[in-house]
């Protein structure tokens, strides 16, 4: 999880695929190994499914970024991740494409390995309720699920 400064100017137009490859080639490197490379290296451990969230935007007035800008730069910023997505994989990859109740995924399977570069859209709800309680999590769920009770009785209901 992070944030950087986004190097687009105000006032752009937040469309088409040269503000998505602007977005994606904007990226601080050490970010794009994180979105892109599954094995370990001295930061990052090696792992089998890379999940990369796009927070959908909301208008700010003091950046002056309207509702309908924010729009456009979100899926400005999805296809950058796909673009993404798909460089990495390369040609060696199925790609799977789900619209579903749980909403939209674009998935690149790497070939014959299995990994995964998962790409989803979210609004930020459960994205701003991990954040606001990570730290606490972090020391007190473990407790939690160690001395929990198998089961609850009537008044824990």
């Amino acid at each position: 999880m992070g944030v950087s400064d986004s190097h687009l100017t105000r006032n752009l137009k937040y469309t088409g695929r040269d503000t998505a490859e602007f977005i994606k080639d904007s990226l601080f490197p050490s970010l794009r190994d994180a979105l892109t490379q599954f094995g370990a290296s001295n930061l990052y451990a090696e792992v089998e499914h890379i999940k990369i969230i796009v927070k959908q935007l909301q208008g700010y007035n003091q950046v002056r970024l309207d509702r309908k800008a924010a729009g456009a730069l979100t899926e400005c910023t999805v296809t950058a991740m796909e673009i993404l997505c798909d460089e990495s994989a390369g040609a060696n990859s199925r790609l799977s494409v789900e619209h579903g109740k749980h909403g939209w995924y674009y998935i690149r399977t790497l070939l014959p390995s299995e990994r995964k570069l998962h790409l989803l859209r979210s609004t930020g709800k459960h994205t701003n309720a991990i954040l606001a309680f990570l730290e606490w999590s972090k020391e007190h769920l473990p407790q939690f699920v160690k001395h929990r009770l198998l089961h609850m009785d009537i008044s824990e209901n």
